[in-house]
């Protein structure tokens, strides 16, 4: 589920809904020590995400690859998505 503030700021950044849901299916988290949960990718989960869906899709996230999703602890609901551009969520751009 999607709050109304992360549908915005994902039609704001050009993320589609579809690479939110790739990066929470797909990606690593880590708390953000605030309620909730910041999901990424990862070399790992982007060679995962080629041999399960294909070459293009990898593609496609490739030039996204610094988007994040932060989710709620509680309720698992989704509040927000943005590009990471520095490396304060654990991995080195």
């Amino acid at each position: 589920m999607y709050s109304k503030h992360a549908i915005a700021r994902c039609q704001q950044r050009a993320i589609p809904i579809q690479m939110c849901d790739l990066v929470l299916d797909y990606g690593s988290s880590r708390y953000d020590k605030h309620g909730g949960r910041v999901w990424f990718l990862t070399k790992k989960s982007l060679t995962k995400i080629e041999r399960e869906l294909g070459t293009e899709i990898k593609k496609q996230l490739e030039r996204k690859k610094n988007i994040y999703v932060v989710e709620s602890t509680d309720d698992h609901t989704v509040i927000t998505a943005g590009y990471a551009y520095k490396t304060r969520l654990g991995r080195v751009h």
